[in-house]
């Protein structure tokens, strides 16, 4: 469901600017990460940080771009202890918009877990869209491919 990439592929004054408001976290951050692409919507990707090993310490998820602090924590703890960390993106805001032509859909990533609460999520954060629509259908669709 997901199509991999890395920053190898990134030009050198590309790495350069993600790298200099905090250049030895985003440093490490780069030489420990890939990004994995959502390919029906490539804008949504999920950064996977470290490295799996035979002993790592753990594996966290981080359902929100946009918590900058516990992140930035969280990749310390990464780099120092081992591990892995996945965050997953889109333009650093706190909920996913999904493409659907003509229409975005919101949805919060902490409800795409289960249908019931990929249901009232998308209900919740858009209140004009019917459930009985190609786009309600198209995001529930979405979603669970994005959980």
């Amino acid at each position: 469901m997901y199509q991999n990439t890395n920053f190898v592929n990134l030009p050198l004054h590309l790495l350069f600017l993600m790298s200099v408001n905090k250049p030895n976290v985003n440093f490490i951050f780069l030489l420990l990460s890939q990004i994995i692409l959502f390919p029906a919507q490539p804008n949504i990707k999920l950064a996977v940080i470290g490295q799996v090993s035979s002993n790592p310490n753990f594996a966290l998820f981080a359902p929100h771009e946009n918590e900058n602090l516990a992140n930035d924590y969280v990749i310390q703890q990464i780099i120092e202890r081992s591990g892995v960390f996945v965050i997953l993106r889109q333009d650093g805001k706190r909920l996913i918009r999904l493409d659907i032509k003509p229409f975005e859909v919101e949805i919060d990533p902490n409800r795409i877990f289960t249908e019931q609460g990929r249901r009232n999520n998308i209900i919740k954060h858009n209140p004009n869209l019917r459930t009985n629509t190609y786009v309600f259908h198209r995001a529930m669709r979405l979603s669970t491919a994005l959980a």
